[in-house]
């Protein structure tokens, strides 16, 4: 009985007991449960605080099992102990003469047999249940694992993306130093285009305006040569008549006088200087046309230069349309590289955030880790306790079947004094049967219906 006593004693100590399902064994109502149920310390609260939102609920429903199992074990050791008191009191008084307790008796015995039988198998339970937790330890650690493997997968993205981003920012300032660089360069080339483009036009045009005003004045010099030309043809035309003239009248008069002869020398003499006269002019209307022939190839120059001046206007049009559309893809460059330093920011915000929650739920792991490391060994230490116990409560089952061996003997014995007991009662019955025929009264029936009331309170008890 004092071992009894300590046990339950420890068992009220426990603060963690694993599940017994003892409720089909002692058939408890779970109203009469819950009016029993102790109160929780502060340390329990406490670190009932420190699990995690995931697992608090699943381990307050545990919690709750667990004090409606250790009050169902309470009350099976109080159950043990009442039956003990019974066997006690039986066997103390052995001088029974009823058979009906005897087999009351008998039957409880069973029903403890049976139950100290399924308390024995409770060890598969615990078994199952140490299974269960490092199953749940061992899947913790593999999202553990999985959080760590995602966070490397996650920082290696985040290093590449930083070196592309580095490599973006280097290409852009690359190309943004060498568009400055032939922004420059073709500025300058254009500026020197232009330059030597405009002294270029204005040398052709003072060229062009020279050789107009020489081509004016050739031509009008011209004119009044070819006038004079064609005034001294006619005057030697006219001459070479009257020589004929002269020559026709010399035929025919025979050289008629002296005088003639000297005007035929003099005309002649005139139309000699006539004829050098005519071959100058010839010379000059050949030089004319020479001049004439350089005019035309100075006029197809002057337009070749209009052409390559109307070409090098295209050109310039281009060459600052081309700068438009290079400061146009500048500007989309620039925005560009807004873009992607926004995208870089709000990539390291996440990766920021993202550290921040793994490393709260590295924290939340590692506590529920530690305690359910710290649950697992307390279960241990309780589930060899209570192993402890169970040899306890086997040695009194022992000895608890010793005693049914000798109340069985003794119930052999009060069987054998109960026949004996039933033909004297029988005996009595017939003589109390034969009293009643003979005696009626009023005080007779109601001293037997009292000891029948007696006998049944007896028996029922």
């Amino acid at each position: 009985m004092n071992k009894s006593n300590t046990a339950a004693k420890s068992i009220h100590q426990k603060k963690y007991i694993p599940k017994l399902n003892l409720g089909k064994m002692i058939d408890l109502e779970p109203s009469f449960l819950m009016k029993d149920k102790p109160s929780l310390s502060q340390s329990r609260i406490n670190k009932d605080k420190i699990y995690s939102n995931t697992l608090r609920d699943s381990i307050n429903n545990e919690d709750e099992s667990l004090e409606i199992e250790k009050i169902k074990f309470r009350r099976l050791v109080k159950y043990i102990k009442s039956f003990l008191k019974t066997i006690q009191q039986i066997s103390q008084s052995s001088t029974e003469e009823d058979s009906s307790k005897l087999i009351h008796i008998q039957l409880l015995l069973e029903d403890y047999k049976v139950k100290l039988h399924k308390l024995e198998n409770q060890d598969v339970s615990f078994t199952c249940e140490d299974s269960k937790m490092k199953e749940e330890l061992e899947n913790c650690k593999k999202i553990a694992l999985m959080y760590e493997q995602k966070v490397k997968i996650k920082n290696e993205t985040i290093f590449s993306l930083r070196a592309k981003a580095k490599e973006h920012e280097n290409l852009i300032n690359f190309i943004k130093n060498q568009f400055k660089t032939v922004v420059e360069t073709q500025g300058m080339a254009l500026e020197k285009f232009m330059a030597n483009a405009n002294e270029k036009l204005l040398k052709n045009n003072k060229k062009f305006e020279g050789i107009q005003e020489m081509i004016k004045k050739r031509l009008t010099f011209g004119l009044d040569e070819i006038r004079k030309v064609v005034e001294m043809v006619n005057k030697n035309a006219f001459f070479d008549e009257q020589i004929e003239m002269y020559k026709k009248n010399l035929e025919e008069n025979e050289l008629n006088s002296k005088e003639t002869y000297d005007k035929m020398k003099e005309l002649e003499e005139e139309n000699g200087k006539y004829r050098g006269r005519i071959s100058e002019l010839e010379k000059m209307i050949s030089m004319l046309k020479t001049d004439a022939f350089n005019l035309k190839t100075m006029m197809n120059e002057i337009e070749n230069l209009t052409e390559a001046n109307e070409k090098l206007k295209k050109q310039l049009k281009i060459k600052e349309f081309e700068l438009k559309q290079a400061e146009f893809e500048k500007k989309e460059l620039d925005s560009d590289k807004n873009e992607l330093l926004t995208k870089v920011e709000a990539l390291e915000i996440e990766i920021i955030e993202v550290h921040e929650a793994l490393n709260t739920l590295n924290i939340k792991y590692n506590q529920e880790i530690e305690s359910f490391i710290y649950t697992n060994t307390v279960q241990k230490n309780e589930i060899n306790e209570l192993r402890k116990e169970k040899t306890e409560y086997k040695e009194k089952y022992d000895n608890a079947e010793e005693k049914l061996k000798d109340i069985n003997q003794k119930y052999n014995d009060l069987l054998r004094d109960s026949h004996n007991l039933s033909s004297i009662l029988e005996e009595k019955e017939r003589k109390i049967k034969e009293s009643y025929e003979k005696i009626e009264s009023a005080e007779l029936t109601a001293r037997i219906l009292a000891e029948d009331k007696n006998i049944s309170s007896f028996t029922m008890s």
